[in-house]
C-alpha cells in the first residue's frame, strides 16, 4: 500500500508528498482522483510522487479526502489519501 494515507504538503520537508515506496516493478502507474472523479494526479515513473498540486505543477489542490487508483506489477490497489493543510 502507499506510505501512508495522510500528507501535508505544506513546505516544511516532512511529509510534503505522497506515493508508493520505490523500488524495481516491471509496471507502475499510480492516478489520483478528486471526489468528483476528476484526476489531479498521474504517473507512470516510480521516482514522482504526488506533491498536492493539480498534476503536480499547477494550483494547490483543497485539504480533502482523494482516491487512487495504483497499478504495480500484476496487482491493482484502489484506496483513498487525506490531503491536508
Amino acid at each position: 500500500a502507499p506510505t501512508d494515507n495522510v500528507f501535508t504538503p505544506n513546505g516544511d520537508g516532512i511529509n510534503d508528498n505522497w506515493g508508493y515506496p520505490w523500488g524495481a516493478y516491471s509496471r507502475y502507474r499510480l492516478q489520483v482522483f478528486d471526489r468528483w472523479g476528476q484526476q489531479v494526479f498521474f504517473t507512470e515513473d516510480i521516482n514522482i510522487r504526488w506533491n498536492g498540486t493539480l498534476h503536480n505543477g499547477g494550483k494547490d489542490v483543497p485539504a480533502s479526502t482523494y482516491y487512487f487508483v495504483l497499478e504495480v506489477d500484476q496487482i491493482k490497489r484502489t484506496g483513498s489519501v487525506i490531503l491536508l493543510r
